[in-house]
This record gives structure tokens, sequence and C-alpha cells, in this order.
């Protein structure tokens, strides 16, 4: 029998409500679930990750300022503000020193506390973390290649919000789009993962694409900082548009010499979902060994 789950809130003082999912052994080790941008903590619950995960371990997942069911907080979208959340929210609610587990922006999250902040962080499991990017280079690439995909869905959703549309329009206007590097969206995801893919797109404060593409998103972020924990990245396929790239790895790994890397070959950009299996095989591993 699965653990019994509960969705809670939490009030950063001065900041958002942050909801999240508790779930598995208290007494075990915690282990806190970083979705990237424009997810939630839903796509960890319907790919099976925090079910299966809390079978042993002490689950807390977690749906970022303007994400999910958290709060929404107009121009509170800069990277140093979402890693305060994680702060407060593992000296307050977590209590003893976590295994963070970060996809994509939560990635990043993960890796400025997990350097920052060494004794609230037991590991760091990264699924195809952007990692090696510097502020500077990270507006660069925003405004080149981020900006025309992240501003049309700025579009669609400040529409679909102004006429107080369901969740299900989005469902219909992503299913056919390219990806990830798959064909479709509705082929990666299939029709359960779209439509909680769809929910969490419709639950994103709009303001929070525009906080991502503004100059200086990053700033306080130092891509040399060490993280002193066990780390293990997880990458994907560079021909299915990988985050963390081949040029990535040498830099990353002369900062991190202990850090373990791997490859997950023809899969895309979303790994705890694509290949679930694997994640949570390469993750129990990882926990394993801490």
């Amino acid at each position: 029998m699965m653990p019994t789950m509960e969705t809670k809130r939490f009030q950063v003082p001065g900041g958002p409500a942050l909801a999240y999912d508790e779930a598995g052994d208290r007494g075990a080790t915690p282990v806190v679930l970083l979705h990237g941008f424009s997810a939630s903590r839903g796509g960890w619950s319907w790919s099976g990750v925090t079910g299966k995960l809390s079978a042993e371990h002490h689950v807390f997942a977690l749906d970022q300022r303007g994400h999910g069911d958290s709060e929404h907080t107009p121009r509170g979208y800069r990277l140093m503000q979402f890693t305060s959340d994680l702060t407060t929210f593992l000296e307050h609610v977590v209590g003893d020193p976590a295994v963070l587990v970060g996809h994509s922006l939560g990635g990043w999250v993960a890796a400025h506390v997990a350097g920052t902040r060494p004794e609230l962080v037991r590991g760091a499991f990264f699924e195809d973390p952007p990692l090696w990017l510097t502020p500077a280079e990270f507006d660069g690439w925003s405004a080149r290649e981020a900006a025309p995909g992240l501003q049309l869905l700025e579009q669609l959703l400040r529409n679909v919000h102004e006429r107080q549309a369901p969740a299900e329009d989005l469902v219909n206007a992503l299913a056919p789009l390219p990806m990830f590097g798959a064909a479709t969206l509705e082929e990666l995801l299939g029709a359960e993962g779209l439509q909680g893919f769809a929910s969490a797109l419709h639950r994103l404060d709009v303001d929070a694409i525009v906080g991502v593409l503004a100059a200086g998103f990053l700033d306080g972020y130092d891509p040399t900082c060490v993280m002193r924990c066990p780390v293990h990245v997880l990458r994907a396929d560079p021909d299915r548009d990988a985050r963390f790239r081949p040029e990535h790895e040498a830099p990353f790994a002369a900062v991190h010499p202990h850090a373990t890397i791997e490859l997950v070959e023809g899969c895309g950009h979303v790994i705890n979902i694509e290949q679930t299996d694997r994640f949570l095989s390469s993750l129990h591993a990882f926990l394993g060994g801490l």
C-alpha cells in the first residue's frame, strides 16, 4: 500500500504561501522534489515518482512560487527569491538535512542552496539542469533562444486567463506542439501527462515568464560555487534539446570532481516522465549510497 500523501501549505515569512505534498516515514531521509519552470509538484505525482519514492523515504514535493497551488508574487521571480523560499522551507518545515532533487529550474535552486547552505543539504540529484550558465550567458541565451517560445506562451496564457477559459483549452493548443526533441507534446507526455502539464500551465503566474526573461534573472548565482555534498547529474541526450550540454560536463566536473554524471541516451529534458523507471533507479542508487 502506498503511503498516505498530505497536501499542506507553508507561509514564507514576508513571502508567498507555498503548497507542498508530504508522504512517507517521518523518520526516514527527507527528500525534496523541485520541479522545473512552468511545471508543478503534480508532475512528480502522476509520473509515479512521489508514490514510489515515499515507500522508503520522507518525501516533500514543493510548488515553487508562482507555480501550481503556491501563491503568485508579482515582480518576485528572480532566482535568488526562489532559493530564499527553499532555504526557509528547509529550515522551518523539513528540519533535517535533505536530499534535493532538482529538475531544470529546480536544479538551479537546489545547486545554489547546496553550495551556499551546506548544513541544510545531504545530497543533490539533478535532472538535466542548466547549471553551467553565468548570469550574463543566461541573459544572452534567453534573449536569443528562449524568448520567442516563452513570449508565445505568455500570449497564450494571457489570452486563456482573460477569457477565463478552462485548462482544456491549453490541452488542445499544446498537444500538437513539438517540445524537448519529441514529435509532439502529446506523444511525449501521453494523455494524462498532457492534461497534468496543461493544468500546471493554467495555474502558472504569467509574471513568472516575464521574470525569467528579464535581464538579471540569475544575478547572485555562481556556477563555480562548490557543492561539497554528494552530487549526481542525469544528462538528457544532446540531440533531444538537453539543458546540461556536453560542453558543460568538463567545467562542471573540474569544480565538482566528486560528482557523478550519467547520460540517458535517447531521452529529452523530462527524464522523470519519459523514462520514469530509469530516473527512479538512478535516484534510488544515489540515495542508497549516502
